[in-house]
């Protein structure tokens, strides 16, 4: 019985003793969806999760349809006008094939399709395992997430037949 008693007290005080183990922040960044009339339609906001990064799309005035959604090496899309050319291309730091469905793999920057309802509107929640918050969107020249016209087939390269950049949301680090 003291046995038991003294290992109740022991185990109680090293409990309290031993400091709970803090988690780290989760990184967040949200950007501003704008078209090519440099009009705000939405937001796209990343999360960090365990493995990989979380997206929120939420968007409104679109073409009805299927979209593509790219993450772009250039977190700049100042140039609405000219088709947001200064986003750069495809994330792509390991010079991988482009599309999910090519058997050598795809980039970092592949995202799933979209779809624009009737009413124009986008709602959509994502998981990239490849993408990193810190890595490849708030890097020192930050990234874009570029909505294009069609939606991606998954293979074709080098952008899978999307088409022209419809929308851009400018990650960088000061958001």
């Amino acid at each position: 019985m003291l046995k038991s008693k003294l290992c109740l007290t022991t185990c109680a005080v090293l409990a309290l003793s031993v400091p709970a183990l803090a988690e780290k922040p989760m990184a967040k960044a949200t950007a501003d969806l704008v078209n090519a009339s440099g009009n705000m339609i939405g937001t796209v906001t990343a999360m960090e999760a365990t493995k990989g990064t979380i997206l929120k799309v939420e968007a409104g005035k679109l073409p009805e349809g299927w979209h593509a959604l790219h993450v772009h090496m250039v977190g700049d899309c100042s140039d609405n006008g000219e088709g947001f050319k200064l986003s750069g291309g495809h994330v792509n730091p390991h010079n991988d094939k482009h599309g999910y469905q090519n058997s050598l793999g795809y980039e970092v920057g592949d995202l799933p399709n979209v779809y624009a309802h009737e009413d124009g509107t986008v709602k959509a929640e994502m998981h990239s395992r490849m993408l990193k918050i810190s890595e490849h969107l708030l890097d020192k020249d930050g990234a874009a997430l570029v909505m294009h016209e069609n939606p991606d087939d998954m293979k074709t390269q080098p952008i899978g037949g999307a088409g022209k950049r419809i929308a851009c949301a400018a990650f960088n680090k000061g958001n």
